[in-house]
């Protein structure tokens, strides 16, 4: 039978124990959501760069076909120029979206693979009293056979 003192122990392991697993848990929050954090700003900054350029080249194909009466800007370097840098921004922008996708589901391995070695760890875990009285009791039983 078991004493108050050691409920009590148990109790306080018990809860030592959550609290760990608790703590883990958020740490492992913080850091997805610090590098998911990081990507966002990134994503950001490179949407206001679009804009920019969107806003830029606008202005620059107005100005060719209100004033200096081109009908045809697709040939202007300038415009070109803004052309491949909106079309480079919207590649990084996939890129980061993907590193944003692929980090969510690196975490997620981690986590299921910590998971899964706590599970084997608490499974292989036995208390010391249940193995060795099943063991003696066989010992026990082939003793008094070897008595008869």
């Amino acid at each position: 039978m078991t004493s108050l003192w050691d409920n009590i122990k148990k109790g306080l392991m018990d809860s030592a124990k959550m609290a760990k697993e608790g703590a883990h848990v958020a740490a492992e929050k913080a850091e997805e959501l610090g590098k998911k954090s990081k990507i966002m700003i990134d994503i950001s900054n490179i949407k206001r760069k679009i804009e920019k350029d969107f806003t830029e080249l606008g202005g620059k194909v107005y100005h060719l076909m209100q004033e200096e009466d081109v009908k045809d800007c697709s040939g202007n370097e300038e415009v070109q120029a803004l052309m491949k840098s909106i079309k480079d921004h919207e590649e990084e922008l996939d890129r980061k979206h993907k590193e944003m996708d692929d980090i969510s589901v690196a975490i997620k391995a981690e986590q299921e693979a910590r998971r899964q070695k706590e599970e084997e760890a608490k499974a292989a875990e036995i208390t010391p009293d249940e193995e060795p009285k099943q063991e003696e009791k066989s010992d026990e039983k082939a003793g008094d056979d070897a008595k008869e």
